[in-house]
């Protein structure tokens, strides 16, 4: 990398000394800074009323390829795929069994009562709780669906 000059009121971007030497703006200090003070090893920084020391390997007048800046900080260009995995939630009512359970809850069925989506099964009880308890905060993949054709007998019509 070729090496940078600076000056008083110059805007810069601080870059994450973590990443070195792959470049990547810094999380803890988003966004552009202004040159206050150039010393021969350091800059004074400030962003509004934020004051910053930093190295000048890690300041760069220029975004690397694929960042832009907004005014919350700097932001990666990323390409998704399109079709990624989604869960869909589980309807209220829908039955469950949670094999990877410690115990007997493993042999047990659950029937979902909140479900948003996320990773996790808001709230869930025991198929025939009388006692009123409940399960809070589930992983979802670690539950699989119950079909009600796995529930009946053989032979038993639906």
């Amino acid at each position: 990398m070729t090496e940078q000059t600076f000056k008083v009121r110059d805007k810069v971007y601080v870059m994450d000394g973590a990443t070195w030497p792959d470049m990547v703006p810094s999380a803890k200090y988003p966004g552009q800074w202004t040159v206050e003070k150039v010393n021969p090893r350091t800059l004074g920084l400030r962003q509004g009323p934020r004051g910053l020391k930093a190295d000048k390997a890690l300041c760069t007048k220029e975004l690397p390829e694929g960042y832009t800046s907004t005014t919350a900080g700097t932001s990666e260009t990323v390409d998704l795929a399109v079709g990624q995995p989604y869960r869909t939630p589980w309807t209220q009512g829908t039955i469950v069994r949670w094999p990877a359970a410690k115990d007997n809850v493993g042999q047990t069925l659950f029937v979902i009562i909140r479900d948003d989506g996320g990773d996790r099964i808001k709230r869930m009880v025991p198929l025939g709780n009388e006692t009123g308890r409940y399960w809070r905060d589930v992983l979802a993949r670690a539950l699989e669906e119950v079909k009600l054709d796995d529930l009946l007998a053989p032979g038993v019509e639906k």
